[in-house]
């Protein structure tokens, strides 16, 4: 066995263990007053699982959240860090995942500093209904569609008779940005292929003209055909 596999058995062998049986927990805010302390009290809670944010990234708010609450009789059984959890950048290794694993990295050891051996890892993409208004908002608005802050976007809807004309929802020019907050394409989708099919005035939409849009779109899996 190696020298580091050696001192990592030691060290747990020195562990505490906890006693066996069931406790009663829940979880709790990370900004507690005696309101909050005196309610779990009462209620006979033994542990607690806080969630917390980024700036409390630090064995120094850890340890002392732990003794505030072991003071009031309740063990931290958990801190958890919501800008780590589900996080996108990491599930979906998005550019800035580096540096989203060295604060999970950074996370772990002040755990492990405050005396807080237990974490829970569940890394999936979170899938979030959006309030119309914020969804559907213009660019100038912060749109969520229109601005581009999403990674995988969804709706049912349908299209109007007569056939529509709506070739500016794909067209590359038609991007919103800041240089052209009216933009009507908000898939941040470009194809210069594409964009040469539907450069002609074409009122009518051939058969020949659908397929070779559709197919287009299908291979980038675009995912909401619109032709």
């Amino acid at each position: 066995m190696s020298a580091t596999g050696a001192g990592l058995l030691r060290y747990a062998a020195a562990q505490t263990k906890a006693p066996a049986g069931i406790k009663l927990a829940t979880m709790f805010t990370d900004r507690p007053n005696e309101d909050d302390l005196t309610t779990l009290r009462h209620a006979g809670v033994e542990a607690v699982s806080i969630w917390t944010t980024i700036e409390n990234n630090s064995a120094e708010w850890m340890i002392a959240m732990r003794n505030k609450l072991e003071a009031n009789g309740i063990e931290v059984y958990n801190i958890g860090i919501l800008d780590l959890h589900c996080d996108p950048a990491l599930v979906l290794s998005l550019p800035e995942a580096a540096a989203k694993i060295e604060q999970y990295k950074t996370y772990r050891g002040n755990l492990g500093r405050a005396g807080i051996h237990y974490t829970t890892y569940a890394h999936m993409s979170n899938i979030k209904n959006q309030p119309t208004d914020q969804l559907f908002g213009s660019y100038a608005a912060g749109g969520v569609w229109a601005r581009g802050m999403y990674q995988m976007g969804g709706w049912t809807t349908g299209i109007n008779l007569p056939d529509p004309d709506l070739s500016s929802h794909y067209l590359s020019k038609e991007i919103a940005s800041d240089a052209n907050p009216t933009g009507a394409q908000s898939y941040r989708y470009s194809n210069p292929q594409l964009d040469t099919l539907f450069k002609p005035a074409c009122p009518t939409r051939t058969f020949t003209l659908r397929n070779q849009v559709v197919k287009l779109l299908d291979i980038d899996a675009i995912g909401k055909f619109r032709v």
